[in-house]
């Protein structure tokens, strides 16, 4: 499995209390951001820094869409 990458990853590194995301994104050996196998594979050159948690956000609501649930527990 790959790096989390935008709600999954802020999930995990906040220790937020969320319900889990159902299509996880995860950085793969991929060219482009495409879904396999229920997640969303993410390429390298496009994941966000671990401890950018801005860039995370907003490459979730780019590619994952709004989830409020997840969004309300950001500092």
């Amino acid at each position: 499995m790959g790096n989390l990458v935008g709600y999954a990853h802020l999930i995990e590194a906040m220790g937020l209390k969320a319900i889990g995301v159902k299509k996880p994104a995860l950085v793969q050996p991929v060219t482009r951001i495409e879904r396999i196998n229920g997640a969303l594979a993410v390429p390298q050159a496009v994941a966000p820094e671990a401890g950018d948690f801005l860039a995370h956000i907003i490459f979730a609501l780019k590619h994952e869409g709004v989830n409020p649930s997840i969004l309300a527990q950001c500092p």
